[in-house]
């Protein structure tokens, strides 16, 4: 693992970015987190101190540009559309960029000598992230630029993979280039998918928000033993010793492959609701969501391509469980969210849920629910 090195990024901007771009934007100010830490330690915390920070900014007049690591981007980048305003964005627009790879230190003697490195992924993103800064098409939106791509800040997932472009997302791509290192851009229209949407409240978040994966080996019934045993360890209960860390958990989000691959049995079936009776009786809902990120088919060139869809029959896998549960099942419907988009949004809606609005048990459930009906509807334009 390389460490953050202060003022690297600064150095690259100032010395290895084309003087054509640099010509056409002002840097108006440069600032480093304090410490550099690296992506991976993203937290609750830090989430909501960016963006009450990047709110804070946009109130400066200017475009943002934010270098960011690539392990847990989409985190923040749903973080930004869901709690920047856009009454203070406005016609500015915030990109975040990222590398796969780490662009090379300059020997201390030619530093800020004019010597360049060596062409880079790293200073090629810094590039274009900088001139897509200066588009007008860009005024309003927040988006991430990686490889030769900007990407809508909503529904992105990280594929774990060494290409130059490890990210998808169940939306069209914003911008897409073409014929590094010049690369010609084409830049897609608005749609609500691009635009923040925060509110006047402050953006916060719950801690505890944890995932379950079915697949081919799981035994659905660990499920509601898992849910007992985070429930107990959360109140405090159970055989703990001072060495054993008390836990925060306030909901569980379960993503089942698809309708085909969602057991249908009633036993199996059972045990999912009985985990989300459990969870109601907690205040910790429980969220299905349908399977990953599926290319439209095999092809090389799709393959090669950003042809992504997310899959799975998610009405089928509903219906399934409501018959198991013999009337409206508790689990709550995620549909086809992504799994960091489906956290971040169970986690702002249960931290108001339960603190501003004082909402508890099936309330609760209600009010999670409307929170993923009123995203729905803002993505669809309708609000």
């Amino acid at each position: 693992m390389l460490l953050p090195e202060p003022g690297k990024v600064l150095r690259l901007i100032k010395e290895q970015v084309s003087g054509r771009v640099m010509d056409i934007v002002d840097l108006v100010a440069y600032s480093e987190a304090e410490p550099i830490i690296d992506s991976s330690e993203l937290n609750v915390d830090l989430l909501m101190q960016s963006v009450e920070d990047i709110r804070e900014r946009t109130r400066s007049g200017a475009n943002l540009l934010i270098a960011s690591g690539t392990d847990n981007v989409v985190y923040l980048m749903h973080a930004l559309a869901e709690g920047v305003q856009p009454e203070t964005l406005e016609e500015r627009n915030i990109i975040v960029v990222v590398s796969q790879t780490h662009a090379p230190s300059a020997p201390e003697r030619t530093r800020y000598s004019g010597c360049p490195l060596p062409a880079c992924e790293a200073v090629d993103n810094l590039t274009n992230a900088i001139y897509l800064t200066t588009r007008e098409e860009m005024c309003g939106r927040i988006g991430l630029y990686c490889g030769g791509a900007l990407f809508p800040p909503r529904a992105l997932v990280k594929i774990d993979t060494k290409d130059p472009q490890p990210f998808r997302c169940r939306f069209a791509e914003m911008g897409i280039s073409e014929r590094p290192p010049q690369r010609d851009w084409h830049i897609a229209e608005r749609e609500p998918a691009h635009l923040p949407r925060g509110r006047q409240h402050k953006y916060e978040l719950a801690n505890g928000i944890e995932s379950w994966g079915f697949d081919p080996l799981s035994d659905y019934g660990n499920l509601p033993a898992a849910m007992e045993g985070m429930i107990r360890r959360k109140r405090g209960g159970g055989a703990m010793d001072s060495s054993q860390k008390e836990a925060d958990f306030n909901a569980m989000v379960v993503q089942a492959p698809g309708s085909s691959n969602l057991r249908q049995s009633e036993a199996d079936l059972a045990c999912v609701n009985e985990a989300a009776e459990i969870g109601l009786e907690a205040d910790v809902p429980v969220v299905l969501i349908s399977d990953p990120l599926q290319p439209h088919s095999s092809g090389e060139e799709e393959s090669r391509g950003r042809n992504y869809i997310y899959g799975g029959d998610f009405a089928l896998m509903r219906e399934h469980l409501d018959r198991a549960a013999g009337g409206k099942s508790p689990v709550l419907s995620g549909g086809k969210l992504a799994r960091p988009e489906a956290k971040l949004l169970v986690s702002q809606a249960v931290r108001r849920g339960l603190q501003v609005h004082g909402r508890r048990g099936k309330k609760l459930l209600e009010y999670v629910q409307g929170a993923f009906a009123d995203y729905e509807s803002f993505l669809a334009g309708r609000r």
